[in-house]
């Protein structure tokens, strides 16, 4: 039933998570939107003692800024029950790389396996899960649909997104 087979993914996802993470060194990160890009960036090394070899996009400031405007457009437009559901979503997929993902925090930070694996992961993911929870039962609160923010920058003017 669907219950052994959980069991079954969980007894291996250490060993193929670690592969996947293995699989990963000396080559370029995929997954990211490298639309814009202009090369590749990464020259970390393990503190255990060798390079790990991936590299990145990289992205300018300015496009990385026109991005986020465009995207926070969109955004806006989706109600506050959707974004919690995306971002909840984003959580549940993620949360299938938790070993993955600690192997990449051990190797970049120095933490042991067991320390990296529980704050990259699920602890990490518990905070995230409670910050869509606040978030979202403020906004179901909130009966105001608009509003601007003006965040003063000193002498020389403000910022309002």
């Amino acid at each position: 039933g669907p219950s052994r087979q959980w069991q079954n993914l969980w007894e291996t996802a250490n060993a193929d998570r670690q592969a996947a993470f293995e699989a990963r060194l000396s080559t370029a990160f995929v997954g990211l939107d490298s639309r814009n890009s202009s090369g590749t960036i990464g020259e970390e090394s393990s503190p255990f003692g060798f390079p790990l070899g991936i590299t990145y996009p990289y992205l300018s400031v300015e496009t990385l800024v026109s991005n986020a405007t465009a995207a926070a457009k969109e955004w806006r437009a989706i109600s506050p029950k959707e974004r919690a559901l995306i971002l909840i979503e984003c959580l549940e997929r993620a949360s299938k790389h938790f070993f993955e993902i600690g192997y990449a925090t051990m190797h970049t930070t120095g933490q042991g396996f067991v320390m990296a694996f529980q704050a990259s992961g699920p602890h990490a993911f518990d905070r995230a899960l409670e910050a869509i929870a606040v978030g979202y039962s403020a906004l179901a609160r909130c009966s105001i649909t608009t509003a601007e923010w003006t965040k003063p920058m000193g002498k020389n003017g403000s910022y309002t997104p």
